[in-house]
């Protein structure tokens, strides 16, 4: 793991190279984690793109080894960073790909660097206040209660017992939930101050007034049964970005491990696609 210096602090981040060795030159993705979470919480993901391109992760600020240099920040001080991280790596433009928190980051990337976005990803999120739909008062209870007791978390079963009614649909299998839990076991998390401080700055978040100025190939992919980021979220998405594609599957917040082959489908396909714009 590398560290980049920033304006806003310390950037741990990962480069996981293409195995594609007949067409190395693809453009690569960036993929922004979500709340509390770090470069190695969706290895799935990178799995399954790195078969043909490089990835590029980061820990954001608050989650993994990142330090700001601010106690509070914004998500658009995340995305100057990931800006940054590409300036330091030496490309051009990057495929995006943004899920839940990680999603509004890559707003705001598109929103103030659009000549850094060649495609733009939005999973399992949302455009923030006032014109996105909050999740029920119950499943936010649900997540912090669990969030508060992950340090007492000694197995994937004991956060499945936490988590599996936010993150994931009704009938979801149980080895689907708990090798999701597995992995991200293996990842630190944010510390309790590191959390608050992204809470705080997805509270403050709102994209919508500004999503007509986009113009981006655009995918928003999202769960039906999503119960934390309610899909309604990503319509709203669609409408508001123009020409944007909407996807939605079955699963719910982790929707992208419970129908993994569709959104590795899709997201494949849709960078694909524009490799060449």
């Amino acid at each position: 793991m590398a560290c980049l210096i920033t304006r806003n602090g310390a950037l741990h981040y990962v480069v996981t190279p293409s195995r594609n060795a007949h067409d190395p030159d693809r453009i690569p993705l960036l993929l922004i984690p979500g709340l509390a979470a770090t470069h190695g919480a969706f290895p799935e993901i990178v799995e399954d793109v790195s078969a043909t391109r490089t990835v590029i992760s980061f820990d954001p600020h608050g989650a993994g080894l990142s330090r700001p240099r601010r106690r509070l920040f914004a998500l658009r001080d995340i995305a100057a960073d990931a800006a940054a991280l590409l300036d330091h790596l030496r490309i051009p433009h990057a495929h995006v790909l943004g899920i839940s928190m990680g999603g509004m980051i890559a707003q705001e990337l598109a929103l103030g660097w659009p000549e850094r976005v060649r495609s733009l990803h939005l999973a399992c999120t949302t455009c923030g206040t006032p014109d996105g739909v909050a999740p029920p008062p119950p499943v936010v209870a649900r997540l912090l209660a669990g969030l508060a007791r992950t340090a007492r978390v000694r197995s994937p079963r004991d956060a499945d017992r936490l988590f599996r009614d936010v993150l994931f649909a009704p009938d979801t299998p149980e080895d689907i939930r708990l090798t999701f839990f597995a992995n991200r076991q293996r990842a630190p998390m944010a510390s309790p101050a590191g959390l608050t401080a992204q809470l705080l700055a997805v509270r403050r978040f709102g994209s919508g007034p500004r999503l007509r100025s986009l113009h981006i190939p655009t995918q928003v992919l999202t769960g039906r049964d999503d119960a934390l980021m309610p899909a309604r979220n990503s319509e709203v998405l669609a409408e508001r970005i123009p020409r944007a594609e909407l996807l939605l599957t079955r699963g719910g917040h982790a929707f992208f491990l419970e129908d993994r082959d569709t959104f590795t489908h899709a997201l494949r396909s849709g960078m694909d696609l524009h490799d060449g714009r």
